[in-house]
């Protein structure tokens, strides 16, 4: 289902996978004072190929069925080759720097859902983190669909 959703853009797929999510995450109550969801963000030209980014589907509906407000001050300002074939120490080096946030006022001193549709080593959503932390979150928790081994 992730794979038809992120490749062969079938975002009601999506939104059913944001909408079983956010059931999930009600019956094992591990939502304890989030003040945002915010998405990892995809670079423009990629959003524009693909037409959409899978994690701000999915952050949209899961804030929505949650009641817990949707945010995207996180921006992609480099454009980097798929993470796909890489190895652990290629992706942390993939994505060092890469990003950054536009709307500091919107995360300052809030504890952030950060959303991705798939961990694979942790090296994106580390990267996203560190610089919602390094501009005024106080707090930042992870979660995703699904997790790579």
């Amino acid at each position: 289902m992730l794979y038809s959703f992120k490749y062969n853009g079938d975002v009601e797929v999506g939104e059913f996978l944001g909408r079983w999510f956010a059931g999930n995450i009600l019956s094992k109550r591990v939502i304890n004072d989030i003040d945002l969801i915010v998405p990892v963000p995809l670079h423009k030209n990629k959003k524009r190929e693909r037409g959409f980014n899978q994690s701000e589907i999915l952050a949209r509906t899961l804030g929505s069925e949650l009641n817990i407000q949707f945010k995207d001050p996180l921006i992609r300002v480099d454009k980097t080759r798929t993470q796909t074939k890489k190895s652990k120490t290629e992706r942390i080096f993939n994505v060092k720097d890469i990003f950054d946030v536009n709307d500091k006022a919107s995360i300052k001193n809030k504890h952030i859902l950060l959303l991705d549709d798939v961990i694979t080593t942790g090296s994106t959503i580390s990267s996203c983190a560190l610089i919602l932390l390094k501009n005024g979150a106080e707090r930042v928790s992870v979660a995703s669909l699904a997790m790579a081994r």
